[in-house]
């Protein structure tokens, strides 16, 4: 039955990681968003910090329905040094009684001009599959980000790009590649595009959408291209708390709800 169960994990995993699946991608908000996640919590664009205001800590978990025994969780912190300089830690984790999966990141924004920054990521993956085998990869990342007049943000993350140098065409942490675009289209709405490709899949497509009707709501919504996967979700925010909670119907997984919960440092 043991090694039923492990065959069966270890397969379910091998056929939907990349990229349908990012142990480092969940979030909340991310999730809300169709996925969207360099230009906006968490954050793996670490040069977009640079353009974002005070210092955040926050709490993700999630659930996929009729998989009781995999659990999610991960912690957001953004550490906010003024004008100059930034720093951003995620730390994720993905498993249960067979399988885990862990992810830290820890990511530098340097602000280049008012406009413009640059930043780098330092990341540790680890896959533990119990009593069979376990790996553990440390890869870099280099990203850019570019405001313009404070109401178009452009993003472009290289990621892993250390296996391309090295010509790992076919490593387990893929390189990858986001150029992603947040556009404050009015103070009640903001369009979130990105555009995300490895070496191992065509182009995936994102879209997603936040609107603020009133002062302390957000509704969001969200669309994805291959793997086909539509969300939707709702935030709270005060001064210095946000609750969000959204839901993801995954192409190949069943529905998955996810919950945050985060605090605020101005």
């Amino acid at each position: 039955m043991k090694v039923w169960k492990f065959l069966s994990v270890y397969f379910l995993f091998y056929s939907f990681t990349f990229p349908a699946f990012e142990v480092q991608n969940f979030n909340s908000q991310s999730m809300a968003l169709g996925g969207v996640s360099s230009v906006c919590e968490p954050f793996l664009n670490p040069a977009t910090l640079s353009f974002t205001s005070g210092s955040m800590f926050s709490f993700n978990t999630g659930n996929i329905f009729g998989i009781k025994e995999l659990k999610f969780h991960q912690i957001v912190a953004v550490l906010n040094r003024g004008k100059k300089w930034n720093l951003r830690f995620i730390g994720s984790r993905m498993g249960g009684d067979l399988y885990i999966e862990s992810f830290f990141s820890m990511g530098l924004s340097v602000k280049i001009v008012d406009s413009f920054s640059t930043g780098v990521n330092l990341n540790v993956y680890e896959v533990i599959v119990k009593k069979y085998v376990s790996s553990m990869r440390v890869t870099f990342d280099m990203g850019f980000a570019y405001d313009i007049n404070k109401k178009l943000l452009i993003s472009v993350l290289f990621r892993n790009i250390e296996d391309g140098l090295k010509g790992k065409m076919y490593s387990n942490i893929p390189q990858e590649f986001y150029y992603a675009v947040n556009y404050r289209v009015t103070q009640v709405l903001s369009l979130y595009l990105e555009l995300y490709k490895d070496i191992l899949y065509p182009f995936t497509f994102r879209m997603g959408y936040k609107i603020s009707p009133i002062k302390y709501i957000d509704l969001l919504a969200g669309y994805q291209i291959y793997p086909d996967r539509f969300s939707a979700g709702i935030s709270l925010n005060l001064s210095f708390l946000k609750v969000s909670i959204s839901y993801l119907n995954h192409g190949v997984l069943p529905g998955t709800v996810y919950y945050g919960v985060g605090c605020y440092l101005k």
